[in-house]
């Protein structure tokens, strides 16, 4: 190998790793047993890498991430229709509120959307929790 492709190979490697340390790190705090080895994994990647050790790390964390995958989609479905009673229970507590009833209502039918990424349901929460707060107000 010559020392010009040498040099582009350890340049490449060395921003693969700083790529997953760095994507390791954004999404730290989704579980225990996944944050326990993605900080092995950062470990094995930080400073001089250490390849054997990281590769046995990503396997782990393969068979983790299948498994936490189908979690958070059912975590999210799950989140979504709690939301949606509570929003059909608030509907019905502001019944005479014409206009607490048509935000809730515009809520719901924004929960019957399709959610694409945790965050979204974040954004339903923030709403939700601000719609009560409406309504205790106006009690």
């Amino acid at each position: 190998m010559e020392a010009k492709q040498l040099q582009a190979y350890k340049q490449n490697n060395a921003l693969l790793c700083q790529f997953i340390v760095r994507l390791s790190a954004f999404y730290e705090g989704h579980s225990d047993k996944i944050d326990n080895e993605l900080k092995t994994l950062r470990g094995y990647l930080s400073g001089t890498p250490n390849f054997s050790l990281a590769a046995v790390s990503i396997e782990k964390l393969n068979k983790a991430l299948q498994h936490e995958q189908v979690t958070v989609r059912k975590y999210g479905s799950e989140t979504v229709s709690s939301l949606e009673d509570a929003m059909k229970q608030l509907q019905k507590i502001v019944f005479e509120d014409n206009e607490l009833k048509s935000l809730t209502t515009n809520e719901l039918i924004k929960l019957n959307q399709p959610v694409t990424d945790v965050f979204g349901i974040y954004k339903h929460y923030s709403k939700a929790i601000s719609l009560y707060r409406l309504a205790l107000n106006k009690k």
